[in-house]
Formats: C-alpha cells, sequence, structure tokens
C-alpha cells in the first residue's frame, strides 16, 4: 500500500515554495540589500555635505 498524502500540507509547502522564488527572483532583479542601500545613501550624503562646505557664496 502507498502511503496518505495530506493534500492541504501538501499544496501549503508548493506555495511556499513559489514564494521563495519569486523573492529571489524579485532581489535578484532590484539587486542591493538594506545594507548596500544605507552605506551608499550614506555616501551621498557625505558628498553633498562636503560640496556645500566647499561653496563659495557671493553677497
Amino acid at each position: 500500500m502507498s502511503s496518505v498524502t495530506n493534500l492541504r500540507t501538501f499544496r501549503k509547502q508548493k506555495a511556499r515554495e513559489e514564494k521563495r522564488v519569486t523573492a529571489s527572483e524579485k532581489s535578484a532583479k532590484h539587486g542591493m540589500s538594506k545594507a548596500d542601500r544605507v552605506r551608499i545613501a550614506a555616501q551621498e550624503e557625505a558628498r553633498i555635505r562636503k560640496l556645500d562646505a566647499h561653496q563659495i557664496e557671493d553677497e
């Protein structure tokens, strides 16, 4: 005899696997982790501050 399979559990496992695949595709598509985004934002802000510090103001 074959073993009994719980279809509800099987469907849930299949849905979880599909979500994992979709998530990995999206992360590959959009590319950066949160740490990378934070690092780049900090570098950009430092660049802007440095540029503003060197600005010559005419009165």
